[in-house]
């Protein structure tokens, strides 16, 4: 995993990173990408699986929709999946449809 925090200097106040999980993080260490330690390394990362960012003027809607899709699971090739977190696979897809809904 390759974190990028170099932030051109003619910028005063850098932006917070947000990111979500999509299907290449599953394949290297994804628990490395959504562990908080990164945010004492560095303030403005921010990594989770789903969340919404509200603003003064429209919501952000990030979504790992890579636990939805069955290709991953059923016909991997030769790709090797990091699932930790997400398996049981019924469990969590029922949890982030909740979530979505709100």
């Amino acid at each position: 995993m390759t974190l990028h925090f170099n932030i051109p200097s003619q910028i005063s106040t850098p932006p917070t990173t947000f990111k979500s999980n999509g299907n290449h993080d599953y394949r290297g260490d994804v628990e490395a990408q959504l562990n908080p330690i990164l945010q004492n390394i560095d303030h403005r990362w921010f990594c989770q699986r789903s969340f919404i960012v509200h603003t003064e003027i429209a919501e952000f809607f990030f979504v790992d929709t890579t636990p939805f899709v069955d290709k991953y699971f059923l016909k991997p090739k030769d790709h090797k999946y990091d699932w930790r977190g997400v398996l049981p696979r019924n469990k969590f897809n029922s949890k982030q449809r909740i979530w979505k809904q709100h």
